[in-house]
């Protein structure tokens, strides 16, 4: 259960990414905002929050402090390469369709995710000597 606790941020931004979508498609819809970018966008983002939290918490349980901020650096190269070659390949694949808003919406989701992975991993960080 205290797992689970401790991932209720990242658990909740992707439930309400899925209640947003589902409650206002015509809205999304007028905004140019593709539904099915957003949905994979989602998808997408939360694995990446979840392994870069993995990541994070190893490294938290090491004694030398170089070793979470190489953490920190790899997790955000890691998040930077897959989001730049989603877009690359989304932009390839769509041709004439492409869904700039859907794009600029899972950035947003990426702002989103990024703070509760930080609320995540401060939890985690709670130690007295930290």
């Amino acid at each position: 259960m205290g797992k689970l606790r401790l991932l209720l941020p990242v658990i909740i931004v992707f439930f309400l990414a899925i209640i947003v979508r589902e409650a206002f498609p015509e809205w999304m819809k007028k905004m140019g905002i593709s539904t099915q970018v957003l949905a994979v966008g989602n998808i997408i983002l939360m694995v990446l929050t979840l392994v870069t939290i993995a990541f994070q918490k190893r490294a938290l349980e090491n004694k030398n402090p170089n070793v979470f901020v190489r953490s920190i650096m790899s997790s955000m190269l890691i998040k930077m390469l897959v989001i730049a070659g989603g877009v690359i390949i989304y932009s390839k694949a769509s041709g004439g369709s492409f869904s700039k808003g859907g794009v600029f919406a899972v950035l947003v989701l990426y702002l989103l995710y990024l703070a509760a992975e930080v609320y995540t991993v401060m939890k985690m960080n709670s130690r007295k000597n930290a």
